[in-house]
């Protein structure tokens, strides 16, 4: 029989099926197996937190692109009427000369 083809892909070691472990043999698989299931729900959680904490920066970021966005049109705003009223005292004084 082919040694590859006797391996059990949950044994510790090559060539040793489930079957003929120890009952220690047992138990540290059973440990591992609850440790691996410890560490996957770990690591699902901090991906959910990281996804989660992605969401809040791009919100942030998203609200102060907005904030700026909103302060130059009302800078823009300002300027436009200090320049009209910078305008019509000029106006004026043209239409004071021309008359």
């Amino acid at each position: 029989m082919d040694p590859k083809a006797s391996r059990d892909l949950t044994s510790l070691r090559p060539g040793i099926s489930h079957y003929s472990r120890s009952p220690v043999q047992r138990r540290v698989m059973q440990l591992d197996s609850r440790q691996l299931e410890n560490v996957k729900g770990e690591l699902l959680k901090l991906k959910k937190k990281e996804a989660a904490d992605f969401q809040l920066w791009h919100n942030v970021a998203r609200t102060e692109e907005r904030k700026k966005q909103k302060n130059k049109e009302i800078a823009d705003c300002q300027t436009w009427h200090n320049v009209g009223k910078r305008e019509d005292p000029k106006k004026q004084k043209n239409k004071e000369i021309a008359d």
